[in-house]
């Protein structure tokens, strides 16, 4: 085998994708790795309530990390270097065989990040037993088609090295199928995960619609769940790449692959990202309230005097507010203390509530008494 066979390929990747694509690809999976790293800190520590759609969501990040070092490697062989050509030999086989392994590894950040979406929309949603079975159903389908399309990917040519050596082909050293039967496994896969989408997001929508809140509420739920629209435009615009970079020209394969290679990495990425999204809601409420929290407490020290309440009214409200039954002073036991409210009659000249007797108008009295069972306190 000459090492130094060149290929048709007078002008690769003309348009120079290589150096875009790879920093969008390495920026948007960072992105992922943070997203789910705030979802799994809010689900152990926040909501407390880990489940298997983490798990499974952790798996798919993880996945979607290699899946983009193997990507690197197709590019470190070759892929989109610009006006240079590739030989046979180390480079084409090597960018072909990092190809097929990205292809793969692509495969399941896809289907593993939509199982984690269907089984946290089994945990919200559970109850309606008809999106139950839809759901379960759908996953099921999505995982056996996955299996089977990776099957063929390493199947198709006996040997198996044919798969990325195809001068073995040409030369009769190896048989293969015909590359029919993998495309259209490859669109059939890319078509359910397209549909898993669009339902993901209509079925929900339509039950929230029907549940008994304030419309702003159903509107909030359906927008976030909206989000997933973005996902479906990625999963047609990567069936429109790589039906180009199967059915590509010698002189376009290589910017068409490059352009097959970022779809698909954006596609696996918004997967992630959004699937990850609506269970990070409650690590960002617990600190968006303490960030307001703590903003209110600065605008009230600065602002000491202010329409309808004094200073000393703040510092008798943050008074009774401190007041712990357990303090230090009481020996940090549970002393029995107890509260007690006697209802008076009001003095002369007291202005109670219109229509109702002065014994039960509301005044007030800054004096009160705690008394400790158990202790001469």
């Amino acid at each position: 085998m000459a090492s130094q066979m060149p290929l048709q390929v007078p002008n690769p990747d003309p348009i120079g994708l290589r150096d875009a694509t790879q920093g969008t690809l390495w920026a948007l999976t960072a992105v992922c790795v943070l997203i789910v790293g705030l979802r799994l800190y809010g689900r152990l520590h926040v909501s407390k309530s880990f489940g298997l759609d983490d798990w499974i969501m952790l798996v798919a990040v993880i996945l979607r990390v290699v899946t983009q070092a193997s990507t690197q490697q197709t590019y470190t062989w070759g892929l989109g270097n610009g006006e240079k050509t590739l030989s046979y030999d180390p480079q084409y086989i090597y960018f072909t065989l990092w190809n097929w392994v990205q292809a793969t590894l692509g495969i399941w950040v896809a289907t593993t990040a939509r199982v984690s979406a269907a089984i946290l929309l089994v945990r919200i949603f559970g109850t309606k037993r008809w999106l139950w079975w839809f759901l379960t159903i759908y996953t099921v389908i999505q995982l056996v088609v996955a299996i089977v399309v990776t099957t063929l990917f390493w199947t198709q040519c006996t040997p198996v090295t044919g798969v990325w050596q195809p001068l073995l082909v040409q030369t009769g050293q190896a048989t293969c199928w015909d590359p029919r039967v993998v495309i259209y496994a490859i669109y059939t896969g890319q078509s359910l995960f397209t549909v898993a989408d669009l339902t993901y997001v209509l079925f929900p929508i339509l039950v929230i619609w029907k549940l008994n809140m304030p419309r702003r509420q159903k509107i909030g739920l359906a927008a976030l769940l909206a989000l997933s629209f973005i996902t479906v435009v990625a999963s047609i615009l990567k069936i429109i790449t790589a039906g180009a970079a199967i059915e590509a020209t010698p002189d376009s394969i290589w910017s068409n692959q490059s352009a097959a290679f970022l779809a698909s990495g954006i596609e696996q990425c918004l997967v992630v990202i959004i699937g990850s999204i609506p269970p990070t809601r409650p690590l960002f409420v617990r600190y968006f309230d303490r960030f307001r929290t703590l903003t209110a407490s600065l605008a009230d020290s600065k602002t000491p005097f202010s329409t309808g309440r004094s200073t000393s009214d703040t510092l008798d409200r943050s008074r009774y507010q401190d007041l712990e039954l357990n303090a230090p002073w009481a020996g940090g036991k549970d002393w029995g203390a107890t509260a007690e409210i006697y209802r008076s009659s009001t003095s002369k000249g007291d202005v109670g509530e219109p229509g109702l007797p002065n014994e039960y108008a509301v005044r007030r009295t800054d004096s009160f008494a705690v008394t400790f069972g158990g202790s001469g306190r």
